[in-house]
């Protein structure tokens, strides 16, 4: 999948004061969708952090990237003054990756009784877990007051709320707290007792959707799928936004379109007034 298409970040986007504020920040929002964008790039530019939406962000910021080969899947953890971001990559096909969801299964999620998540995005968390893990030991170990973000887009997004949920467990909440997390066109990730088990916490987690963007529809509601996180809808310009009802689905907001009325086109538009899309995010 290319890069998701963000906005124009001024020069002072790397000075953003940092919070997990309970009223939602579109300047933040916007921040956070650059570290997304970056994880799209290949490996070697990531650790050099040396991409346009890295230069957006934080000049300063120095990343590991975290890939599994055998699944295609990648991350980075990187840090800059005061902060550590976690930050899954996207599926490369999307419309494969759309077509699959359709017929999803589940599994149990072990840190948590009668939760069941989305077998996929389970397996392609795990695949990263043990490095991403490791790598946030390190970091946290050099600073150990540094607040910690978790974002993703698309597939990504996914893998950033089952990380975040893996954060959950008693072992490691106390070592791991996350800030908060952001994520742009997250698909469903489990049942109804995961996004229950998932809401539990202090931290903040946005999960912005993007008007007729067919992912966050998907995999369906009545194959026992359900949304967490507090939703904030985006309209098709991108000019106006809605917090929804916290509740995971509510139908003022991405639910209120059937599934035939919607545009892939819209997946790959986040923050808009968008770049243009022959602008190269990693050059």
């Amino acid at each position: 999948m290319a890069p998701m298409v963000l906005a124009v970040v001024t020069s002072m986007s790397s000075a953003i004061r940092l919070s997990s504020s309970s009223s939602y920040d579109p300047s933040q929002a916007l921040h956070f969708a650059h570290f997304a964008t970056a994880a799209y790039c290949d490996a070697p530019v990531i650790a050099e952090w040396n991409c346009s939406a890295c230069r957006a962000v934080d000049l300063a910021f120095a990343a590991t990237p975290i890939t599994n080969a055998s699944l295609g899947t990648q991350a980075y953890v990187g840090s800059g003054k005061g902060y550590i971001v976690v930050s899954f990559r996207g599926s490369h096909n999307l419309q494969n990756w759309i077509d699959n969801l359709e017929f999803s299964s589940r599994e149990p999620f072990p840190q948590c009784e009668s939760c069941e998540v989305h077998s996929g995005f389970y397996k392609a968390w795990l695949s990263l877990r043990v490095g991403v893990f490791a790598e946030l030991r390190r970091r946290q170990a050099l600073d150990k007051h540094a607040r910690l973000y978790v974002i993703g887009h698309s597939l990504g997004a996914a893998l950033a709320v089952l990380c975040v949920a893996d954060l959950n467990t008693r072992a490691n909440s106390t070592a791991y707290p996350v800030e908060a997390v952001y994520t742009y066109g997250q698909p469903r990730v489990g049942n109804p007792d995961f996004a229950g088990f998932y809401t539990k916490g202090s931290r903040v987690t946005w999960r912005l959707t993007h008007h007729r963007d067919p992912v966050p529809h998907l995999p369906p509601e009545v194959l026992g799928f359900r949304h967490c996180g507090t939703e904030v809808f985006y309209n098709h310009n991108s000019s106006h936004y809605t917090v929804c009802n916290g509740r995971g689905e509510d139908p003022a907001c991405a639910d209120q379109f059937d599934v035939g009325a919607l545009s892939v086109p819209d997946h790959l538009k986040y923050m808009m007034p968008p770049l243009d899309h022959n602008i190269a995010q990693c050059s």
